[in-house]
């Protein structure tokens, strides 16, 4: 979760070492102890941070084959389940964890492509959804992040900053998602 979302905690956001040796013994717990091959789709916009992450699961064992497809088979095939693995780009357009919660973890989440399900937190994230008292709410919010800090289902890379340069005639309005409508846009003729 961004720091600039309704539902941060930075006692949460601590992210694991890296640690090659403990990663290549959870994969000969897994059952791979020599690692495996699988294919990441991936867009041509993020093809970069593609090959990073098949250069860091190389190190372990992994071998990766980055696939650049349309956005439509990438989602067409995460939806179906014929995707071996992917990334997700999620903004948050309303600055509130629950829409996070609710696509990326919940087991019914339209966003949940790895399938991942706990009983237990969709309990919670449905029960936060319908909360009217923001205090408790923040506190199945905590409850919820938590529990998928715990589980782990999906590792968070990165959150994207966007820059952009324009020349000084130009002015434009940026919206809380950093991205630029031309409808902001004003050019000072001079």
């Amino acid at each position: 979760v961004p720091p600039s979302v309704y539902g941060y905690n930075k006692t949460l956001d601590i992210r694991p070492a890296y640690d090659e040796k403990k990663a290549k013994a959870l994969l000969t717990e897994a059952g791979y102890p020599n690692g495996f091959s699988a294919t990441l789709p991936c867009l041509a916009t993020g093809e970069f941070v593609c090959n990073v992450v098949a250069g860091t699961l190389a190190k372990v064992g992994i071998s990766i084959t980055v696939d650049v497809v349309p956005i439509a088979k990438a989602l067409a095939d995460a939806r179906s389940g014929k995707a071996e693995m992917g990334m997700v780009l999620f903004f948050y357009s309303n600055f509130d964890v629950g829409m996070g919660l609710q696509d990326l973890f919940h087991s019914n989440g339209s966003r949940n492509f790895g399938m991942y399900s706990n009983p237990e937190l969709d309990k919670i994230i449905d029960a936060q959804s319908v909360e009217i008292d923001p205090s408790k709410r923040l506190t199945m919010i905590n409850q919820a992040l938590a529990m998928i800090k715990e589980d782990a289902p999906k590792p968070v890379m990165f959150f994207p900053v966007f820059y952009f340069g324009m020349q000084d005639n130009v002015d434009i309005k940026m919206n809380k998602l950093s991205l630029p409508l031309f409808r902001d846009v004003k050019i000072n003729h001079q």
